[in-house]
């Protein structure tokens, strides 16, 4: 035992011996000297204490230290190796708890993944859907005019426009509704339709929660509470300019069938005209056909003096058919 203490590169090792069942673990113990278990064998096979107790008496004291040593070194030793034995237990539990959350985790990825697919197609579906039936409503809104021309009815014009009137949602308006600012709302204001961020005239109030408002050539009906009306600009004495009634030009002018430079000269004047009658807002109808015309159109727009602002139109205003024109 002493040898291996004082010698490099040995080291002392025991057998555990169990001395409740009085047979070996065959547990090898590295670094713990064997130790003497003749006294614990002998109480528990029924030999006289007092023949033990003398036994005792006649080891020297250097032999009881190094028992008394080897023993606590086995407790020691016995309590770190179930320590190891519980942390390789609890790794392993960790590292089990961590596949699976990971495995969960996972699974609600794809899982999430999928819902987002899924919406998303929907949502495209029912935006082609309703990109359809817009433009359907607007061919057929173009088809009446130009059939009957000024003799159009307003209910016509409403009847026609009840399916996309049917596709608006609520939802919309909640996240473009503002606290009114101004006076109630009356036939004959001009208003910002919210849920479109187009300029437009009531025409009428249907009861106390609708109106029919006129956007360029749509007549819409309309929740009041989607309507923001617009302030009334005060007149400078100073500026004092005469102008046209507004109902002497239409809000809109066609130009589908001119040629290039006849439909730009026809522009100059309508614009002209837009300004003297205080219009802020007017449609500039060119069709799609090649793009020849529009892109004629908007190069035009963009250096007039009295256009503030272009764009191309909305699905419900006649979608790429249509510049709209933002007047100074």
């Amino acid at each position: 035992k002493a040898y291996s203490y004082n010698r490099q590169g040995v080291m002392n090792a025991s057998v555990e011996f169990d001395v409740n069942s009085l047979s070996p673990t065959y547990k090898l113990l590295m670094g713990v000297p064997g130790r003497s278990n003749a006294f614990d064998i002998s109480k528990k096979l029924g030999l006289s204490l007092a023949i033990i107790n003398k036994a005792k008496t006649m080891i020297g004291t250097d032999e009881k230290e190094i028992n008394a040593m080897i023993e606590s070194l086995e407790t020691n030793s016995k309590r770190v190796e179930d320590q190891r034995v519980e942390l390789d237990r609890l790794v392993k539990e960790a590292e089990q708890v961590h596949d699976d959350l990971e495995r969960q985790y996972q699974q609600y990825q794809n899982y999430e993944r999928t819902l987002m697919d899924e919406a998303k197609e929907k949502a495209n579906q029912r935006i082609k859907a309703a990109t359809k039936e817009a433009d359907d409503i607007i061919k057929d809104l173009r088809q009446l005019r130009d059939k009957k021309g000024a003799d159009v009815k307003e209910h016509e014009l409403i009847d026609k426009k009840k399916h996309l009137d049917d596709q608006y949602e609520a939802k919309s308006i909640k996240q473009h509704v503002q606290k009114q600012k101004y006076d109630k709302i009356e036939a004959g204001d001009e208003v910002k339709v919210l849920s479109y961020g187009q300029k437009g005239e009531v025409l009428e109030l249907v009861n106390d929660k609708e109106a029919v408002v006129q956007m360029g050539i749509i007549k819409m009906k309309l929740p009041i509470a989607d309507l923001e009306k617009k302030k009334k600009e005060k007149v400078k004495p100073t500026k004092m300019v005469t102008r046209q009634n507004r109902q002497t030009i239409k809000t809109e002018l066609d130009l589908r069938g001119y040629r290039y430079d006849e439909a730009l000269v026809e522009l100059d004047q309508y614009l002209d005209q837009a300004v003297l009658s205080n219009y802020e807002q007017v449609y500039i109808i060119h069709g799609k056909g090649t793009g020849a015309l529009q892109k004629g159109v908007q190069q035009h727009l963009k250096k007039h003096k009295s256009v503030n602002s272009f764009r191309g139109g909305m699905p419900s205003e006649g979608g790429f058919g249509v510049t709209v024109a933002e007047l100074k």
